[in-house]
C-alpha cells in the first residue's frame, strides 16, 4: 500500500484504527518509507507516552498562496468521547484536549484554515451522528473542516462554523472537496463535496501501480500459501450449538494460555478449514486478526449463565465440557470437575466477548487482564508446537488429549 501511495503523489494519510491494533515496531517498518506525511495527532506509545516515530502530529500545506493546517483524530466510541482510550500498543488522548491544542498550533504557526481528519470506528449500532458531531463544534477551538472515514451518512453538515464531510466506505469511490477562499483573509468561505466513481473503464489505470501491485501480489501469496500444519477432519463454524472451528480455536487458547478454560463463539469467524494442508492464508480467513485474547477470572455460576447466553452464537469451548438439555447447559464440568458455582475460575476468551454487550460477559468478571497477542498467532503457534494433524473427537467435538508445555508463552498469573 505504501509502495502505491507513493507512486500517486499523496500529500497526507492518517493512522486507521486497524493500524494502531499494531505493534509501533511493525508499522515502524514500513511507514517509514512514505514519501508522504502521516498524521497520528492523539495517538501516543503506550510503554512510553511518546508519539509514533513515523508519525506527525500535524503538517501545514501552503496551496496557491494559502496555509491550509491538518491534524487527525482517531476515535471508537461517542458515548465514550473525551475520555481517555488504553488500547494493547497505544494510548488515545482525550479528543477534545487534542482538537484544542491543535487547532491553537496550527493557528500559532500561520494556519488560515483548519482541516481535521476523523478515523472513528463506532461500537453500537445506535451511533447518533449529528449528537457526535456537535460535540467536536463546540467551543472556541474547532476546525473549520472535518473530513470523516467510517460513517455511512453521505450528506454535509454545517455545525456552528464546522463543515462535516464523509468519506464513504467504498474502496470505489473518492470524495472530492471544493473550498472557496477569501482572497483578502485567507479564510474559508465556502465548502462543497461530491462522490466521484472509480470508472476503471472512463478514467484508464496506471501501469506503474499495476506493475507493483503484481509483485507485491506474488511475494503476498509465496507467504500466505505456505504449509504451517494439517487437519484430519473438516473444521466448520457452525451458527448455533457447538461448532468445531470454535472447540479448535478455544483448545489452542486454553493451551497458550494455561487458564483453566476457555470460551469462544462462532458468530464472528469468516472461515473454515477443510481437511488437508492447513496454509497461512487459511488461518487469517478465520477471523479479524485484531482479536486478542483476554483472561478473566469468573465465579462459576456466572460461567454458566455466559454459557447459556452464547449457546445460539456457535459456542466454542476448551478444557469445559456439558450437557445440553432444552437448549439449556444443564451438567457443567471444568477439567472434568463439576462446576462449582461459587468457586472462581480463571478462563480465556476473545476481547470482543467482552467489549460487546450482548455476550453478557463484562458483568460477570470478578477481574479481567487484557493480553496484546492476537488469537490468530496462537492459532500458527499451536500447529508449529504439535506438529501433528489437528483431530477433533466427534463426541464433544474437542481435543484436550494434547499436553500443555511450562513454558507456554501465555502463562500469566490474574
Amino acid at each position: 500500500l505504501i509502495d502505491c501511495m507513493n507512486n500517486t503523489g499523496y500529500s497526507l494519510a492518517i493512522l486507521g484504527n486497524t493500524d494502531i491494533s499494531f505493534p509501533s515496531e511493525t508499522l515502524d517498518k514500513n511507514l517509514t518509507k512514505s514519501s508522504f506525511s502521516i498524521l497520528a495527532s492523539n495517538v501516543y506509545l503506550k510503554k512510553t507516552g511518546a508519539q509514533p516515530p513515523y508519525a506527525k502530529v500535524r503538517h501545514i500545506l501552503n496551496i496557491k498562496n494559502n496555509s491550509i493546517g491538518f491534524f487527525s483524530i482517531n476515535t471508537f466510541d461517542e458515548k465514550k468521547f473525551n475520555s481517555a482510550k488504553t488500547l494493547p500498543f497505544y494510548r488515545l488522548e482525550k479528543e477534545n484536549y487534542e482538537i484544542a491544542r491543535n487547532v491553537n498550533n496550527l493557528k500559532k504557526s500561520g494556519a488560515k484554515i483548519i482541516i481535521m481528519l476523523l478515523n472513528i470506528t463506532p461500537l453500537k449500532k445506535d451511533f447518533r451522528v449529528k449528537e457526535f458531531y456537535k460535540l467536536i463544534a463546540k467551543g472556541n477551538y474547532s476546525p473549520d473542516i472535518v473530513i470523516v472515514n467510517g460513517l455511512t451518512s453521505e450528506k454535509q453538515v454545517k455545525i456552528n462554523h464546522t463543515y462535516f464531510i464523509n468519506q464513504v466506505k467504498n474502496s470505489s469511490i473518492a470524495l472530492k472537496t471544493d473550498i472557496s477562499i477569501n482572497s483578502k483573509t485567507g479564510k474559508l468561505s465556502g465548502v462543497s463535496s461530491k462522490n466521484i466513481i472509480l470508472n476503471k473503464k472512463d478514467l484508464g489505470e496506471n501501469t506503474e501501480i499495476l506493475k507493483i501491485e503484481t509483485t507485491h501480489k506474488k511475494n503476498i501469496a509465496r507467504i500466505f500459501d505456505k504449509k504451517i500444519g494439517s487437519s484430519n477432519v473438516d473444521l466448520k463454524r457452525s451458527p448455533q450449538g457447538l461448532s468445531s472451528l470454535a472447540n479448535w480455536i478455544a483448545l489452542c487458547m486454553k493451551n497458550w494460555s494455561r487458564a483453566q478454560g476457555a470460551l469462544i463463539t462462532a458468530d464472528k469467524l469468516t472461515g473454515n478449514i477443510s481437511k488437508g494442508i492447513i496454509t497461512k492464508r487459511d488461518i487469517y480467513e478465520l477471523m479479524d486478526y485484531n482479536t486478542h485474547i483476554v483472561y478473566l477470572k469468573l465465579r462459576g455460576d456466572s460461567l454458566r449463565a455466559i454459557i447459556n447466553a452464547n449457546l445460539d452464537k456457535g459456542l466454542g469451548l476448551a478444557g469445559i465440557t456439558l450437557s445440553i438439555k432444552n437448549n439449556t447447559a444443564d451438567e457443567i464440568k471444568i477439567r472434568n470437575r463439576r462446576l462449582i458455582p461459587s468457586k472462581i475460575y480463571q478462563i480465556a476468551v476473545p476481547d470482543y466477548m467482552l467489549n460487546e454487550e450482548k455476550y453478557q460477559i463484562l458483568p460477570h468478571a470478578v477481574e479481567f487482564v487484557n493480553k496484546p497477542q492476537s488469537i490468530l498467532e496462537i492459532l500458527k503457534w499451536q500447529l508449529r508446537r504439535t506438529r501433528k494433524p489437528v483431530e477433533i473427537s466427534k463426541v464433544t467435538l474437542q481435543n484436550d488429549s494434547v499436553k500443555e508445555k511450562k513454558d507456554s508463552p501465555g502463562n500469566i498469573k490474574i
